[in-house]
């Protein structure tokens, strides 16, 4: 589809521009901006959204554009072609100049996922996946792991950010994990979490953060689905918040009676 190729070519090309923008201005001073308590912004973050949606209007005029910002959840439904931009997913780290910060895009058409980008920067390593044809790590086909066992595995939690009555709780589910698992980290970027499942370096991804959004994680979550894994929603969707698993599909089974019995 040449319209496709044409949409993959500017999301690489607009990954990398905001890219190479942000790990310029890294060490800059930061203006921050709070909208509310669980959304900061910086100018920055505001230029490289401006660096990726005017790239999508001249190529594309036509296309819709939805962010955190304009907060418009009818256009995760649209018929029409429509992108989802995240400038910056961790911009709490990116504003205290913690290295641990992705750019993500997704294209979708009559609200089906048909690509996904995620860029991590820091690590110079760009995803990409694309519906019914596989995912790629700078361009190298990737694939999630086969270890079937959770003693053996390698979890990627995030951790609660929401202090409600379920706080505690949450942490008794995490303990049970690190128990039953080789490894449990976290580094709160759900889109880098899902992204390193999908390369195999860690096994499963589990959210616990209750901030989740599709903005942050459609590209992701292709990106596993495209790499072999498996995804399960952990709660009903509810407009454009998400929570989810993420697995190698081996291991799913495994956490969710961890998840479930706790």
């Amino acid at each position: 589809m040449q319209d496709l190729e044409q949409v993959k070519s500017l999301m690489l090309s607009l990954l990398r521009q905001a890219g190479l923008y942000l790990e310029n201005k890294f060490y800059s001073f930061k203006n921050i901006y709070d909208k509310e308590a669980s959304y900061i912004t910086d100018n920055f973050a505001l230029k490289a959204e401006e660096i990726i949606v005017t790239g999508i209007k001249n190529k594309f005029p036509e296309h819709q554009i939805a962010t955190p910002r304009n907060h418009q959840p009818e256009l995760l439904t649209s018929k029409e072609p429509v992108w989802l931009v995240k400038a910056v997913d961790g911009l709490s780290h990116f504003s205290r100049n913690i290295p641990i910060y992705t750019i993500n895009l997704t294209f979708q058409v009559n609200g089906q996922v048909m690509l996904g980008g995620v860029n991590f920067q820091p690590a110079k390593q760009i995803f990409l996946a694309e519906a019914g044809q596989g995912a790629t790590l700078n361009g190298l086909p990737i694939h999630v792991s086969s270890v079937k066992e959770l003693s053996q595995a390698y979890l990627f939690v995030e951790l609660p950010e929401e202090k409600d009555e379920h706080f505690g709780s949450e942490f008794d589910k995490i303990k049970e994990l690190a128990r039953a698992a080789k490894q449990v980290e976290t580094f709160r970027i759900g889109a880098l979490g899902q992204c390193l499942v999908a390369i195999g370096a860690f096994d499963a991804y589990i959210d616990f953060s209750g901030t989740s959004t599709i903005y942050n994680q459609a590209a992701s979550l292709l990106m596993v689905k495209e790499a072999g894994g498996e995804v399960v929603h952990l709660e009903p969707p509810q407009k454009e918040n998400i929570r989810i698993l993420a697995t190698n599909g081996q291991l799913t089974k495994e956490i969710l009676e961890i998840l479930n019995n706790h």
